[in-house]
């Protein structure tokens, strides 16, 4: 399955992917399960960036509750860890010559921590109907650098 990046890399690639999931506990309104994933990413060589393939394992811990008749409670655990990342090159610019050509050197960096992240989400879905439903929610991820973000959201869909 083919993948396509924007931004100042602008990565684009193949992916294949191998998903299961396991219910832990089930019953009444409470769900608790455990879903895997097996992930092969090979990213296309670019002009000034170039990584090698690598193997993701990820593995989310998912808990939901009925809150009502047709409200539900979900909140989500994760990690992400490469299992095999390799290593990056970026061609970074480090100087002009006085005809004006510009000479790169090639910085390689490790993989694993441009991989690796820790997740966690919390959300509120309310389906009135079986063609409705509203939600919201928030979700923070942590990166291989120590660095977090969150976002929060909602969401409605309504089919007709």
């Amino acid at each position: 399955m083919g993948w396509a990046g924007t931004g100042a890399l602008d990565l684009s690639g193949d992916s294949f992917e191998l998903a299961w999931r396991q219910d832990l506990a089930a019953g009444g309104d409470i769900r608790l399960g455990v879903e895997n994933r097996l992930a092969w990413l090979a990213a296309d060589p670019g002009a000034l960036v170039r990584f090698d393939d690598s193997l993701l394992a990820v593995s989310d811990l998912a808990l939901s509750y009925r809150l009502g008749r047709s409200t539900a409670l979900n909140a989500r655990l994760g990690v992400e860890r490469p299992l095999t990342s390799g290593t990056g090159t970026i061609r970074m610019a480090s100087d002009i010559d006085e005809i004006g050509r510009i000479g790169y050197d090639d910085i390689r960096i490790e993989g694993s921590d441009l991989l690796s992240f820790d997740k966690a989400g919390l959300s509120v879905v309310h389906a009135p109907g079986r063609n409705m439903s509203f939600g919201g929610g928030i979700a923070a991820v942590r990166d291989g650098f120590g660095e977090t973000d969150a976002i929060v959201g909602g969401r409605v869909e309504i089919r007709f």
